[in-house]
């Protein structure tokens, strides 16, 4: 996240550089700096999104064991009240 801050930070000082008669150099520069901030943005994204997607596999994953577990004891606790009961 520092870093996007970061280059978002360059790419608005490279933009008000640019627009004081900046040379065709400078114009690249910005570009360029512009461009790595999208890509790195956009790499974020993805990022986030894998970790996501991640995530709510394993809240799945955890849900199922749980509901499996309770299954296990409340068929337990049947068997053990009827054991009782005899």
């Amino acid at each position: 996240m520092k870093k996007v801050i970061l280059m978002m930070a360059v790419v608005a000082g490279a933009t008000f550089a640019s627009c004081n008669n900046a040379t065709e150099g400078e114009k690249q520069m910005a570009d360029s700096v512009e461009n790595n901030a999208e890509n790195t943005a956009e790499q974020m994204k993805e990022s986030a999104d894998a970790t996501s997607d991640s995530l709510k596999n394993a809240a799945n994953a955890i849900e199922d064991s749980t509901k499996k577990a309770a299954n296990q004891v409340e068929a337990a606790g049947e068997q053990k009240a009827e054991e009782i009961k005899k």
